[in-house]
């Protein structure tokens, strides 16, 4: 599984010299869940991504990605999906915590940097 050892390279590069805190949340019930749960979800989540990437989406014109992407967000739950004028893609995913908790956003790109007639087809090798 990939996820739990890039998680925790990305925690060890931004951990302050006390790692305490960093130890902490590597024995924390959520964090140990989390990446049980993207472990478990690994094959599908690699599935959307080729999904999403086959999808030709050139600068400007990534609109066929940009409704898959949305149909994606609706099929997970997430609230208030909706995309903008400028064509981001966005939905809202409300966590447990009490009203007033805190906000996490996830923010990435639709478009990619080749031409329209570029071949986007995944080989996985």
């Amino acid at each position: 599984m990939f996820a739990a050892p890039l998680l925790s390279m990305l925690a060890l590069a931004a951990a302050p010299a006390d790692d305490r805190p960093l130890q902490q949340v590597l024995a924390s019930p959520s964090y140990t869940a989390a990446v049980s749960q993207l472990g478990r979800e690994h094959d599908r989540i690699v599935e959307d991504i080729i999904t999403l990437t086959e999808i030709p989406a050139p600068p400007f014109a990534e609109t066929k990605r940009g409704a898959a992407y949305l149909d994606m967000l609706k099929q997970a739950g997430l609230e208030d999906v909706e995309v903008d004028a400028e064509g981001n893609v966005m939905g809202l995913y409300r966590g447990t915590n009490a009203p007033g908790g805190k906000l996490v956003m996830l923010a990435a790109h639709l478009d990619t940097v080749f031409a329209a007639d570029t071949d986007v087809k995944v080989r996985r090798e």
